[in-house]
């Protein structure tokens, strides 16, 4: 027992220094590769549900054992009528012998990291045979904070869409004003930075195919990964994605079930 919390205080300890590392070290300045501006937005008609046709559906991750975690979110959703709530059984480390894995060598991953990975790719995959033009891809955690008309905001988006991040981690950088400046203009922003998070993005067709030619009949294949490979770095690296600014989705103030320490992030956010 005492071996387990040194282990585990020591994993805290480690993390906390890489986050330390992160908030004090300068990084690249924020770059905005394209932008939409909220004076093209109609909010009223964007905060308009009732208007949407066609409900979307929102694939949620949720392990068997989070049995509370699915009530709540179940209990969240109740509330609306624009949304097809579809749970995605999550993969966990002891289904990990049903998949062939191959990562380049500077991916280090936990099981459960490897898990969470595969429970995204499966939902993306079971949104993509289901054949949706465009989805939600959530984590069980998630919160709406502003119920919005989806076909509206999907009208607004750039032609080259594949991805929107609809959730975001914001590390500190250099001119952190500049982009709280861009945030307060724009609805949309494309980066190169990393603004992280998949506890919620909307992804189309393309966006689907894209990401799942990585995977194939339970095979992985990231060999030709150049970046990190937690989650939200391989669904989003080399996809046309945007930034959601606007705020619509929070997240519950725990620990994730699917990403270890999230927590201390958010001790990090801004």
């Amino acid at each position: 027992m005492k071996k387990i919390c040194i282990i585990i205080v020591s994993s805290i300890l480690f993390i906390i220094i890489i986050q330390w590392f992160i908030l004090y070290t300068p990084s690249d300045n924020f770059i905005a590769l394209d932008t939409i501006d909220n004076n093209k937005i109609n909010f009223n008609l964007l905060l308009s549900p009732q208007y949407q046709i066609t409900p979307i559906n929102l694939y949620y991750i949720n392990l068997d054992t989070s049995i509370d975690r699915k009530k709540r979110l179940l209990l969240r959703m109740s509330e609306f009528t624009n949304y097809n709530t579809i749970r995605v059984k999550a993969i966990t480390p002891t289904d990990l012998s049903y998949y062939r894995i191959e990562l380049p060598s500077h991916c280090i991953m936990t099981d459960k990291e490897k898990s969470c990975l595969l429970s995204h790719f499966k939902a993306i995959q079971q949104s993509y045979n289901n054949n949706d033009p465009y989805s939600i891809i959530a984590e069980d955690d998630i919160i709406l904070e502003k119920n919005i008309n989806w076909e509206y905001l999907i009208s607004l988006l750039p032609n080259n869409w594949e991805i929107i991040q609809l959730y975001y981690f914001k590390f500190p950088f250099k001119n952190n004003s500049e982009f709280k400046l861009l945030q307060k203009k724009n609805f949309l922003i494309k980066t190169n930075n990393s603004l992280t998070s998949a506890a919620a993005y909307l992804i189309n067709k393309k966006g689907m195919q894209n990401v799942l030619s990585h995977f194939n009949h339970n095979h992985l294949n990231l060999l030709n990964h150049t970046t990190m490979c937690p989650a939200d770095y391989v669904i989003f690296h080399n996809t046309n994605r945007y930034i959601l600014t606007y705020p619509i989705i929070k997240t519950e103030e725990i620990d994730s079930t699917l990403h270890p320490h999230h927590i201390l992030f958010r001790m990090f956010y801004l």
